[in-house]
């Protein structure tokens, strides 16, 4: 275990762990909303836009599993460090260097060791700050900041890109991830004893592909709403300013629905994954919605599939670092790439049957991925729960 005292405050470990988590996925994020002035500046089509995108998701898998043990053995302090430097060199090299397409896929590939850094550091940071009374709504809070850096990408556009350059923006979040060093180091390095980090080790277990599996299902089945609902919705009839309206406001009450399930969590003391299955539940149902292809449906649609369906994240890592309170990085990083190659590989397979198909199969497709990540959860609840601790 780290120090018996930690030296942060709990709101001080959830800001920073936030932070983190908003710095580590922004090169991915600014890419995306940079899609335009990118692919014009460097000459490159759309369909390498995602392979440079997908190489981010892709190369964090691969490393993700060695890395998140790293960090049980670095502590969450000096692995927080870690992250931001590679970061800040991320988007910094993409601002300073990237002249053609192979250089910006080059950054994005460091660029995502941090995120599989950081995810593991800032569950850590909650494990050691956090009352446990009170650690599903930090973690609802920590789990919050991939949609929001989703925003602030989105508000980079016409703020940066469209006035000042897309470097800019880059260079911003640079700068951004360094003051997360710089926060970082002020809270002191808390170094775990080697002795105890052996002890939490993560031996191979049936129930972690179970999880894996569940969770990779449910990222799979969710990730694509905010990735080709636009597009889908103003082929539907709505247009292009309402659809991308209701996908900021859907994208907001995402953030509301997330903190509304750690508070949930927080009162329950058992069967958290049975919470998770619920939201499932509703992915289904909005991802039906969608399938329809109204205006109204569509409308609809969007905000049950994100606010209700895509809240499953902070619940998730909730009940997995519970489970596992003496190595929070070694069980991150072991189910991380499930997610990050679902978030790889899923747009690739949403997008090739839209292209091929239309919007309505492809919207099928994702609501029988949610049902089966459904009956995923359901399926873990039990084993997690004879692994989970009682406070």
């Amino acid at each position: 275990m780290e120090t018996a005292r930690p030296r942060r405050t709990p709101s001080s470990a959830i800001a920073l762990a936030s932070a983190g988590t908003v710095v580590s996925v922004l090169p991915a994020f600014l890419t995306g909303a940079m899609a335009v002035q990118l692919t014009e500046n460097l000459a490159f089509g759309v369909a390498a836009l995602g392979v440079a995108v997908g190489a981010f998701w892709g190369a964090g898998a691969l490393t993700s599993a060695w890395l998140g043990r790293l960090v049980d053995r670095l502590g969450a302090s000096r692995s927080m460090q870690i992250a931001g430097a590679i970061s800040a060199a991320s988007m910094g090299g993409i601002a300073l260097s990237a002249r053609s397409w192979a250089a910006l896929v080059v950054w994005l590939v460091i660029g995502s060791m941090s995120h599989v850094i950081a995810q593991p550091a800032a569950n850590r940071l909650l494990m050691n700050a956090v009352d446990p009374a009170r650690l599903g709504v930090s973690f609802g809070i920590k789990q919050s900041a991939p949609p929001l850096a989703s925003s602030l990408a989105g508000i980079s556009v016409p703020l940066l890109a469209l006035t000042l350059g897309w470097r800019y923006a880059y260079a911003i979040g640079a700068v951004c991830s360094i003051a997360v060093v710089i926060a970082a180091g002020r809270g002191g390095s808390q170094r775990p004893r080697p002795a105890a980090v052996e002890r939490a080790a993560i031996g191979p277990r049936p129930e972690l592909l179970l999880f894996g599996l569940a969770f990779g299902l449910a990222v799979s089945a969710t990730s694509s709403v905010p990735a080709f609902y636009v597009d889908a919705a103003v082929v539907s009839g709505l247009s292009p300013s309402r659809a991308g309206t209701m996908l900021g406001i859907a994208a907001f009450l995402t953030i509301a629905g997330r903190l509304a399930s750690g508070v949930l969590v927080d009162r329950l003391t058992r069967r958290h994954l049975l919470i998770c299955a619920v939201q499932l539940s509703f992915a289904v149902v909005g991802l039906g919605l969608l399938a329809l292809a109204r205006p109204v449906t569509m409308t609809v649609g969007v905000v049950v599939a994100m606010a209700l369906g895509w809240s499953f994240n902070g619940v998730f890592w909730f009940s997995m670092v519970r489970a596992h309170p003496k190595s929070p990085g070694a069980i991150t990083g072991t189910i991380a790439p499930a997610g990050l190659l679902a978030n790889t590989v899923s747009p690739l397979l949403f997008g090739s049957i839209a292209e091929q198909f239309g919007y309505r199969p492809a919207w099928l497709t994702a609501a029988g991925i949610a049902t089966l990540a459904v009956v995923a959860f359901v399926a873990g609840s039990r084993r997690l729960e004879r692994a989970t601790p009682t406070h």
